[in-house]
């Protein structure tokens, strides 16, 4: 067995060999620049299987698509790469016949890179996916603006919409100052990192992989991780739900949320506030695990702990793991 494994790989290596000689050379250079009157155009939507995408702003009038990089000639015959209006919806798409084959050998090759320069207009919808590579979207305002991966890096950067969507199967997503009514965040497996984030409702949903979040306000934030960590610092809104299933979370806020609910199975959540808590009713359940409460105003009793007037809320339920929430002790001075 282990002898057929050794001649598996062996072949692989040496049709790797041999893809890379044969398709290094006759090298096609390709540039293709097309620009775009978008008057009566509502919606973009942007689709690549082979190029990294990256949408940014113009001060031009017309839009411009750019599409650049190397490739074999014979490879960039089943190249296809088109600019088409679909009534009020301009369709760029960047698309090759073996793209799966070429993805597997990318890193023998150039990439390529499809450019798309965008006049200042609120979209009704913008809609961006690359199933691999890279993909960059910055400068962009509208209604509804949606991005989606299969794999690779993901960044988008100073968005301004009513609803933002950001999702990838795997990889990592970047995200940082973006104005919204609502955002969502999916993804399988992968690393978020959110800084500067203004929105009234912010979703996300992750199976594995590190959540970081920075500066973020949100009237109504709900996370769900299957595993994995989450870090929060500098959150202000009205209501959190977080439900954890293993993994740990670490929040640093400076005052209690109105309303705050934490769900864990076999996880470890720390909740600090820098300033001294004055008004804080924290309630917990746990069928194992561990629990401590230390505020320095707080009246501690079998299940509860109260501070002030109690009228925010901090409501815990735990199969296992351990939760430990804590304040300042200098008063914030």
């Amino acid at each position: 067995m282990q002898k057929f494994l050794l001649i598996i790989v062996g072949s692989l290596f040496l049709f790797s060999i041999f893809y890379f000689v044969a398709n290094s050379v006759n090298q096609e250079e390709i540039h293709d620049i097309q620009k775009i009157s978008i008057e009566d155009i509502q919606n973009l939507h942007v689709y690549s299987d082979i190029a990294d995408i990256e949408v940014v702003p113009t001060s031009d009038l017309k839009l411009r698509a750019k599409l650049e990089g190397k490739m074999n000639s014979s490879l960039a015959k089943k190249l296809a790469y088109t600019v088409e209006k679909q009534g009020d919806t301009l369709k760029v798409e960047v698309t090759h016949k073996e793209a799966l084959r070429y993805a597997f050998f990318n890193i023998l090759h150039s990439k390529l890179k499809l450019t798309i320069a965008v006049p200042e207009k609120e979209w009704k919808e913008l809609y961006v996916e690359n199933t691999a590579n890279q993909m960059i979207v910055e400068g962009i305002y509208g209604n509804h603006l949606q991005f989606k991966q299969t794999s690779g890096n993901m960044k988008v950067q100073d968005l301004q919409a009513q609803n933002v969507e950001v999702s990838t199967t795997s990889g990592v997503i970047q995200a940082q100052n973006i104005i919204s009514d609502q955002q969502s965040v999916r993804l399988t497996s992968g690393d978020v990192s959110l800084e500067q984030i203004e929105t009234d409702d912010l979703r996300m949903k992750a199976t594995s992989g590190t959540q970081r979040l920075v500066d973020v306000q949100a009237k109504k934030m709900t996370a769900e991780l299957t595993s994995g960590d989450i870090q929060v610092k500098q959150l202000l809104g009205e209501e959190a739900t977080l439900k954890l299933t293993s993994g740990t979370a670490d929040f640093t806020m400076a005052t209690p949320l109105q309303k705050m609910l934490i769900n864990g199975t076999s996880s470890d959540v720390r909740i600090h506030y820098t300033e001294l808590v004055r008004d804080l009713r924290y309630t917990h359940e746990e069928t194992s695990g561990d629990v401590v409460v230390d505020l320095t105003n707080g009246e501690n009793s079998k299940g509860a702990s109260i501070v002030g007037a109690g009228q925010k809320q901090l409501t815990t339920k735990f199969t296992s793991g351990t939760f430990y929430v804590s304040d300042t002790k200098d008063g914030g001075k």
